[in-house]
């Protein structure tokens, strides 16, 4: 039973979360030169680009799965905490 964290205090653990996912930028794109070395590159920049925005994108959406399985896990707790509480209180 988690009697030392209430459901309020799962729900700033789960903005918590929320928060770091909105604090992570999106990758911004490097300007490169338009020389014969960044020539030279071809869609490597593209592609590195990206791969940047495609891990930023999984980051975001890994963090607010977890903000929204704390909530759901904290909600199943403290169900079963009111539910064991209501049972000791019909003890007689």
């Amino acid at each position: 039973m988690i009697f030392e964290l209430e459901p309020d205090a799962w729900e700033r653990q789960a903005r918590t979360v929320d928060a770091l996912a909105d604090g992570l930028r999106p990758p911004e794109a490097l300007p490169l030169p338009t020389d014969r070395y960044a020539r030279a590159l071809g869609d490597v920049p593209a592609a590195s680009d990206a791969a940047a925005r495609d891990v930023h994108a999984a980051a975001v959406a890994e963090l607010r799965e977890l903000a929204a399985c704390i909530r759901r896990r904290a909600r199943r707790a403290s169900e079963a905490d009111r539910a064991g509480g209501a049972t000791i209180e019909a003890v007689p």
